[in-house]
């Protein structure tokens, strides 16, 4: 059954291992990407995709929906999802504010629908 760690534990894995995380690049149909402004560290205030971390002793798929329903509001498999790869990111601050630490993440991306190709008002 998947599980969020406790806070305590959580810093301690921040601090000592990378995480694992899913991420949406989601095409509006005229062409557009959906991002977000980052309201928390690491990262604050840049725009990014939409996404969030796997729990321990959930697996990718399971992570996958629950993201699709948190992050989206949508209700979204896996299966008939396009990989676009495993992306890392390394931060040098931490969700926490801790100093010393960063967070160093791997994002699993994926679309749904291929990009729609652009509108001649949009280019």
């Amino acid at each position: 059954m998947p599980q969020k760690l406790p806070l305590s534990e959580f810093k301690q894995i921040v601090r000592l291992a990378p995480l694992v995380s899913i991420d949406f690049v989601v095409w509006s149909k005229s062409g557009k990407l959906l991002l977000g402004r980052r309201n928390n560290e690491p990262a604050k205030g840049q725009l990014f995709v939409p996404g969030g971390r796997i729990f321990k002793g959930e697996t990718m798929a399971e992570a996958f929906c629950r993201l699709a329903k948190e992050e989206l509001g949508l209700k979204r498999q896996i299966t008939g999802s396009h990989s676009l790869g495993v992306y890392e990111h390394m931060y040098p601050t931490n969700v926490f504010g801790i100093q010393g630490f960063g967070n160093h993440e791997y994002e699993s991306t994926y679309q749904q629908t291929p990009r729609p190709p652009p509108s001649p008002g949009n280019i």
